[in-house]
C-alpha cells in the first residue's frame, strides 16, 4: 500500500514554472503570521524538510535554495549520462587489455585487440610472460606477450565489445586497458 504525502490543513502547493524540471518536487505553504513549508523531492511520499520561518522571505529563500540544488545535481546527473553516452575509447588494433581476477589468488588474463570496426572491437586471449618474482614461490609479475594467442577461435575470444563503454564485465573481473610493458600481479597455488 503506497503511503500518501502528508500535507498539512491549509497550505496551498507552491509551483513555480521550470521548463525541463518536471516532477522534480513538490511544496506546499502556509502564508501569514507564522509561514510554513514541507518540501518532497520527487514522488517520495516522506518530507525533505518541514519548517517555520519568521519571515515570507526567509521561506522563499529556503524554498528556491532546495530548488537550486534539486536542478543543479539534475543537471550534473544528465551531464554525467550523456558523457558516458557519447564516451570513446581509444582502441586500436595491436592493443592491450587485461582483466584481473580470483578470490584466494589473483588471476590474470592478456587480450589482444584484433579488429575494429565502427563502434565496436574484437580481441583476443593471448599468453603472458613472467617479467618478475611477487615476493614469494606462489606469486610473481606477468606481462603480456604481443600475437601469441592461447589458440585459434577460443572461447576467451570476444566479438563486438562497443567502444562506447569505458569497462567491460568478463564471466569474473573487469578488463582494462593496459601497455605491453606493464607488469601484472599474479598469485596461485602450487
Amino acid at each position: 500500500m503506497k503511503q500518501e504525502r502528508y500535507i498539512p490543513q491549509g497550505f496551498i502547493k507552491y509551483e513555480p514554472d521550470l521548463p525541463g524540471y518536471k516532477n522534480l518536487f513538490a511544496c506546499y505553504v502556509r502564508l501569514g503570521e507564522k509561514p510554513s513549508a514541507i518540501f518532497y523531492i520527487g514522488k517520495r511520499s516522506s518530507h525533505s524538510w518541514f519548517y517555520s520561518f519568521k519571515t515570507d522571505e526567509d521561506m522563499k529563500k529556503k524554498i528556491n535554495e532546495s530548488i537550486s540544488q534539486l536542478m543543479s545535481w539534475e543537471d550534473k546527473k544528465l551531464e554525467r549520462k550523456n558523457e558516458r553516452k557519447n564516451a570513446t575509447l581509444d582502441i586500436n588494433v595491436g592493443d592491450v587489455l587485461y582483466n584481473s581476477w580470483g578470490y584466494d589468488q589473483t588471476n590474470v588474463d592478456f587480450y589482444q585487440v584484433v579488429e575494429v570496426k565502427g563502434k565496436t572491437f574484437t580481441i583476443r586471449q593471448i599468453n603472458e610472460k613472467i617479467v618478475g618474482g611477487g615476493g614469494c614461490s606462489m606469486s610473481e609479475y606477468v606481462a603480456p606477450v604481443k600475437d601469441a594467442f592461447v589458440t585459434p577461435n577460443y572461447p576467451g575470444d570476444t566479438k563486438g565489445l562497443p567502444i562506447t563503454k569505458r569497462s567491460f564485465n568478463m564471466n569474473v573481473g573487469m578488463l582494462s586497458k593496459t601497455t605491453w610493458d606493464e607488469k601484472h600481479y599474479q598469485s596461485h597455488y602450487a
